[in-house]
């Protein structure tokens, strides 16, 4: 009995460690567990859909006139004089209208750069894409529950809180679209 112990040990010793594969892997979550972003380093991604419009109007209506008249009394002598007056009036009437709309569809896969101690996710991500020598960059910072991930682990844009969400252009079209230096004079000037 002793020698076959002796053998064992020896072959265990020189032979590879080999273990069996397994649908659970020990640093894993549940099994029945989502696969949502929940913790620092987890990405998510934002369904950035964002519309806005604003229309401001004011009218304006103001009139005032004013009427003096003079003259130097009913006396005999004094009643021969011609009265005489001053009048004036102001009229204002004006109106104004502005309106913008704005509109900013797209995706970002964003990184999970903590949690508060609310447990809302701290979001951060960076898009850039270049087509024909133009850079289009899109940022994106903010704060979600947890319980707005949807299954899929994607997020609507109006569900992120403190949203700092900017689309920016750099290239021949946005330079195309900024204001030239004589321009930017006459502004100041006139």
């Amino acid at each position: 009995m002793k020698r076959v112990v002796v053998g064992l040990l020896v072959l265990g010793a020189f032979a590879p460690v080999v273990r069996a594969d397994s649908l659970y892997a020990p640093r894993a979550d549940s099994l029945f567990a989502d696969n949502k972003a929940r913790r620092a380093g987890d990405i998510l991604t934002i369904l950035v859909s964002e519309q806005t419009q604003a229309v401001a109007q004011a009218s304006t209506r103001a009139a005032k006139s004013e009427d003096a008249k003079f003259g130097p009394g009913l006396g005999p002598l004094l009643g021969q004089i011609r009265k005489f007056g001053l009048s004036g009036g102001t009229k204002l009437d004006a109106s104004g209208q502005t309106a913008r709309n704005g509109s900013l569809n797209g995706r970002i896969t964003v990184t999970v750069k903590g949690v508060d101690t609310s447990g809302n996710l701290l979001l951060e991500g960076v898009r850039e894409v270049m087509i024909n020598a133009e850079k289009q960059r899109m940022v994106i910072t903010g704060r979600v529950r947890p319980a707005d991930v949807q299954p899929d682990n994607t997020v609507l844009s109006s569900f992120v809180a403190d949203a700092a969400i900017r689309y920016e252009g750099k290239g021949i079209v946005g330079d195309k679209q900024r204001e030239g230096v004589i321009t930017k004079i006459f502004k100041i000037l006139f």
